[in-house]
């Protein structure tokens, strides 16, 4: 009767989920990185106010938030009355809660693109 062996340790298996930690936080870091801008284009593109000098609408910005545990994207008003332009009058000029809305489909997409293409060995 043939007999089989296998020639596989635990340091392989922990070689292997490190190279997968590893890599997968570089591609999901990678692609916070890229999104990021995408917001804050698309929201000063698509702000509903009509601009009096500008300014909030070029102060709408995005920035990759990544720390050791978690990613995420954050997208915001650098002008104080940002605020305003989110909540009053019902919301009619409001950019932000929309952006994430329309576009974050498409993160939560590419997301999901990247953990279910992981290689587990090499």
């Amino acid at each position: 009767m043939p007999q089989i062996n296998w020639d596989w340790g635990v340091d392989t298996l922990w070689q292997g989920l490190d190279n997968f930690s590893e890599r997968t936080r570089q591609k999901l870091e990678e692609k916070v990185q890229e999104f990021a801008p995408k917001l804050a284009e698309y929201a000063q593109a698509n702000a509903p106010w009509e601009d009096r000098t500008g300014d909030a609408r070029s102060g709408l910005q995005s920035q990759a938030l990544i720390t050791n545990d978690s990613f995420g994207v954050s997208l915001y008003h650098t002008m104080d009355y940002g605020i305003w332009l989110e909540i009053r009058w019902g919301g009619t000029y409001a950019i932000i809660l929309p952006t994430i809305e329309t576009l974050g489909p498409e993160l939560m997409k590419d997301i999901s693109d990247i953990l279910s293409g992981i290689i587990y060995y090499d």
